[in-house]
């Protein structure tokens, strides 16, 4: 478990300069620090002591080099231990503050004083008082100068906004149908309607009755068909709906600006488009959840998609779970989902993504229990794999369908999504911090994630 503590270790000869040593216990100390030294507190372990001097360096937040007279105890390559300190810690790039006594210093120790002299600007102090005072002086320094660099930069974050773009022209024409015919024709098809039914019910009804072949993105609104389609087009399965006398050609922005309902009108226009777009790439809309679900598309088989981030890559949209006690059962399915809304900021359209599960029990029908595994996968998810899941979501919506060999591309033309909407935040987050409390995969996978597109 890594300290909440900085741990600074205090690199020097030992029995040459116990004042020293001891004055720099105390600043760290002083400093809400802990002192790595290994005549204090380092713990025996079961490792040679060259390795666990290094291991602990490695793992310092600090490095404080004490430059005495003595170059001390030398390994097999003549390489004294607090020189191997000082290169682990230069090698690591460990903030590293070096203080130079004024003893008389051997041949190797003047040899290994200009060294790290020329790679870090020392201080030199005249005895313990002014050592203890020197290192707390550099530790505030060094922590205000990170405090202000952190506070002057900033990062680039990416929301969950999609821009959207659409036609500038919609299109409105009053029903023209026979409400009464149609009440009555309902009694020879599967859904029989009341008197009372509603006008929209009465209007599927009837596309079910005539045959017709008619896109779901309209919305019924005030008696009235609205949409993206031209409605005077004899050819359109809506037009045979409408009072063509009564088609009228609308401008977008002027239409959602009028009032609320309008603009409220408007935003199940959009679903509706979305709706339509994402049915071609085998998602189904369920208005209960007011989720967009992947479904299967080979009776139960585990569906895979493939998509591009910064490489290649697939992913699982759908997965049957069986029983283990009858491997032969359906336990649930399991389906990639996500939610959508659009809203309008400054004149501009834009849709949030937010990534969920949808639990069922056969590939279709929502179980009731599924609260269970999709709180389950909740606490599991990461940032980085929630980041993940947003870029394939966004990755699925501004892709053009390919052609195959059984079926036309389809290349929706009402709804288009550009780009995530990004900012410039100050100061910037420093993920490292919070990372180096995840486990390996996180951290592997936050690696793979870490920029939109690459």
């Amino acid at each position: 478990m890594k300290y909440l503590k900085p741990n600074i270790f205090i690199s020097s000869t030992v029995k040459d300069l116990p004042n020293e040593r001891e004055a720099a216990k105390r600043a760290v100390e002083k400093l809400q620090a802990i002192p790595v030294m290994s005549e204090f507190t380092m713990n025996a372990v079961n490792k040679p002591s060259v390795d666990a001097c290094i291991d602990e360096v490695k793992k310092a937040d600090f490095y404080i080099l004490i430059l005495g007279g003595r170059y001390g105890w030398e390994l097999e390559n003549g390489i004294s231990i607090t020189e191997l300190e000082y290169d682990t810690a230069y090698k690591e790039n460990k903030p590293i503050f070096v203080y130079n006594t004024i003893y008389e210093k051997e041949p190797k120790q003047a040899k290994f004083a200009e060294k790290a002299g020329s790679q870090r600007f020392w201080k030199v102090v005249n005895n313990a008082f002014e050592l203890e005072d020197e290192i707390s002086k550099s530790y505030k320094q060094y922590i205000e100068e990170q405090n202000y660099a952190k506070s002057c930069s900033t990062e680039t974050v990416y929301s969950n906004l999609l821009s959207v773009e659409f036609p500038s022209k919609l299109y409105r024409a009053e029903l023209n149908i026979d409400r009464k015919a149609i009440i009555d024709g309902s009694k020879t098809t599967g859904k029989w309607l009341k008197k009372s039914a509603t006008q929209f019910d009465v209007l599927i009804s009837a596309i079910h009755q005539y045959g017709l072949k008619v896109p779901n993105d309209w919305i019924l609104f005030e008696n009235s068909i609205i949409s993206f389609h031209d409605l005077s087009e004899r050819t359109l399965g809506l037009s045979q709906l409408v009072d063509l006398g009564t088609v009228e050609e609308y401008d977008t922005c002027d239409f959602y600006n009028t009032n609320d309902d309008h603009l409220n009108v408007f935003k199940n226009l959009l679903r509706r488009c979305l709706s339509r777009k994402m049915h071609h790439l085998g998602v189904r809309w369920y208005n209960d959840e007011k989720l967009y679900v992947y479904t299967p598309q080979n009776e139960l088989a585990t569906r895979i998609e493939k998509w591009k981030g910064k490489v290649e890559a697939t992913r699982t949209v759908f997965e049957a779970k069986m029983q283990k006690k009858n491997p032969e059962k359906i336990s649930y399915c399991k389906h990639f989902a996500f939610k959508a809304n659009f809203y309008l900021f400054d004149d501009q359209w834009y849709m949030s993504i937010n990534p969920e599960w949808f639990i069922s029990r056969d590939g279709s029908k929502k179980t009731y229990y599924g609260f269970e595994q999709i709180s389950f996968l909740k606490r599991k998810e990461k940032n980085a794999q929630v980041y993940s899941h947003l870029r394939f979501i966004f990755y699925q919506l501004v892709m053009q369908k390919q052609a195959t060999l059984f079926e036309q591309p389809f290349n929706y033309k009402f709804l288009h999504f550009k780009e995530l909407l990004k900012e410039q935040i100050y100061p910037a987050l420093q993920e490292k911090t919070w990372l180096n409390n995840e486990n390996n995969k996180t951290k592997e996978d936050f690696d793979t994630v870490n920029t939109l597109f690459g």
